[in-house]
């Protein structure tokens, strides 16, 4: 298979890639995120360690130790941050590996495999991990997190309908939004300016006043579920349905801008791209319908 042939195939495969095709990969058309927290506080109500944000995302109904791994409390318990912004349309992309939850190691586990290297490992219930989770760092307080405020105050807003609606909209917003978290700090920097302080300090200080239309800016997590520490995130959680979603975004983007070169040309900024790299061939070679290989996309 020639150069030309593969490029053709590859852009084809781009434009192509339609709203709609890009809508029947999207996880979260699948998902009723309101039923899901209604599973989750269920589980905090009767101190339950099953839940886990992987197997409801990825829509999987099996037991925390049908596979005998090491489950990790941060990535299962901690609430998900995914896709923010006008993901279809956006003309900066800022791509980021997973969330990082403050102060909670990963040695916190809900189910310890037979197996484990992790010596130190604590189980801990869903409760446990919102209240008192016995291995901290540095004595940071994980209260600091919005998410941690809201689930942690659960008692205090569940039997009242208004606040119970405000509080679920939010945490659904903590997980996909229509509006970035950087759109979010570039319009309130009095609320925070995470974001701006370690990915754009120095951009921002240039071209801040030039920048006509902060809802064009997209944050995303190749990984949405939180860990201490990168590594802690496995292969088989990477290529998930869920992991796949933001690759697929990425694709129909630029098929997007190849479609009509008078649109704003996308930029992709990227965190850890080794592993984006890899996430990203394999959803290539599956809206290829695996006609061409890997090694060809490389």
């Amino acid at each position: 298979m020639g150069n030309k042939d593969i490029n053709d195939i590859l852009n084809d495969s781009l434009t192509n890639f339609s709203e709609t095709k890009l809508d029947k990969r999207n996880p979260y058309k699948k998902i009723n995120l309101e039923e899901v927290f209604d599973e989750f506080f269920e589980s905090l109500e009767k101190n339950d360690s099953n839940f886990s944000w992987v197997d409801k995302l990825n829509r999987i109904d099996k037991n925390k130790n049908a596979e005998d791994k090491d489950k990790v409390a941060n990535i299962h318990y901690g609430l998900p941050s995914h896709v923010h912004g006008n993901y279809k349309d956006g003309s900066i992309y800022l791509c980021l590996f997973n969330p990082n939850v403050i102060g909670i190691t990963d040695n916190n586990l809900i189910y310890k495999s037979e197996s484990s290297k992790k010596e130190s490992a604590k189980i801990c219930s869903l409760e446990d991990y919102y209240t008192k989770p016995p291995l901290l760092e540095d004595k940071k307080d994980p209260i600091d997190d919005e998410f941690w405020r809201i689930i942690n105050s659960y008692k205090e807003w569940k039997n009242d309908d208004k606040k119970r609606k405000i509080n679920i909209e939010k945490l659904k917003n903590l997980i996909i939004s229509d509006e970035s978290t950087l759109t979010k700090e570039l319009k309130n920097p009095e609320l925070g300016t995470y974001y701006i302080d370690n990915y754009f300090d120095k951009l921002i200080n240039k071209c801040a006043n030039k920048l006509k239309d902060t809802d064009k800016i997209v944050n995303m997590e190749l990984c949405p579920f939180r860990s201490k520490n990168a590594s802690t995130i496995s292969n088989d959680i990477l290529k998930s349905e869920i992991s796949l979603f933001a690759c697929y975004i990425i694709w129909y983007r630029i098929g997007k801008y190849i479609n009509n070169k008078n649109t704003n040309k996308p930029i992709f900024i990227f965190r850890s791209y080794s592993k984006w790299e890899d996430i990203l061939e394999d959803s290539l070679y599956k809206l290829n319908n695996k006609k061409i290989t890997k090694i060809i996309i490389r």
